[in-house]
């Protein structure tokens, strides 16, 4: 589970989950998910950056342009689980040409991204320290690095610092206040992991006495409500289900379970703590 920042942000100002977005279709018209604009967008980035470059001025777009189509393109095939591909489209691009620290701290987010993927976990770690260190203000390398942490169970007092990064510049993100409330789990401090994870349940506007229930609806006029990332999943529940179970409400814990089931039925880790009614680790 990663959270992947939007590479147009600096033009955009926009953001979006990656795992959240159907398939680029290249032989398609290149949408993306109703978002051909973006896609568009990389294309005349690409563009304009070239007329810049052949006419040697100096507005850092040319690179950043270059780079950035190869970053998203590979940040949706991680999506997809397609690393070796996503490896390849980064392979494209000389990345010792980019001076620009955030893009080329986005680029190293995204290589450390797919080696995980990859089952490379110590490369991976190496590259999410590159990402941090040509970036300090690289908080989709800090999330996704603290997440990596906690579930190898390993490293945690950094797992808690970037985490914590993580949420201090956006604290109702409900994938980083997952990824805190996951960390504090691991560290075994159940009952401050219980506030973050209810935090998230509420940003999502799930009840805890009724899990298995759609979400309420948003207020009219609320419209960060209907975003991906708000929507209930499998990961969010299960963590829930863990986190109230080590804090004594084994009844609510096993709602979690049942509605983390519901959407992800052949999770079988999550099968064997709906059948026992009792919490089990990988």
């Amino acid at each position: 589970r990663m959270i992947e920042k939007d590479p147009f942000k600096s033009v955009m100002g926009a953001n979006y989950r990656a795992e959240q977005v159907a398939p680029l279709k290249m032989e398609e018209g290149l949408e993306f998910n109703g978002k051909r604009i973006a896609v568009l967008a990389a294309f005349l980035l690409c563009i304009i950056g070239s007329v810049i470059g052949a006419l040697k001025l100096n507005w850092g777009m040319a690179e950043i342009a270059a780079l950035y189509f190869p970053v998203v393109g590979a940040s949706h095939l991680v999506s997809l689980k397609r690393f070796d591909e996503a490896a390849a489209m980064l392979d494209s691009f000389d990345i010792a040409s980019v001076e620009n620290p955030e893009a080329a701290g986005d680029y190293w987010s995204i290589r450390a991204d797919v080696e995980y993927g990859r089952g490379r976990r110590d490369s991976s770690a190496v590259l999410y320290e590159r990402a941090i260190t040509v970036n300090p203000h690289n908080i989709m390398a800090m999330n996704n690095y603290a997440y990596h942490l906690a579930v190898a169970d390993t490293l945690l007092d950094k797992a808690e610092h970037y985490s914590a990064l993580a949420v201090k510049s956006d604290p109702e993100n409900v994938t980083y206040l997952d990824t805190y409330a996951w960390v504090l789990f691991r560290k075994k401090e159940y009952t401050l992991a219980r506030q973050y994870i209810d935090a998230v349940l509420r940003i999502m506007r799930i009840d805890p006495e009724r899990p298995e229930e759609a979400p309420e609806p948003a207020p009219e006029g609320d419209g960060e409500a209907a975003a991906p990332d708000r929507e209930p999943s499998a990961e969010v529940l299960d963590h829930a289900g863990d986190i109230y179970f080590m804090t004594g409400d084994r009844k609510q814990a096993i709602a979690f379970w049942r509605a983390a089931h519901a959407l992800e039925p052949d999770n079988e880790l999550i099968g064997r703590k709906v059948a026992q009614k009792t919490i089990f680790f990988e």
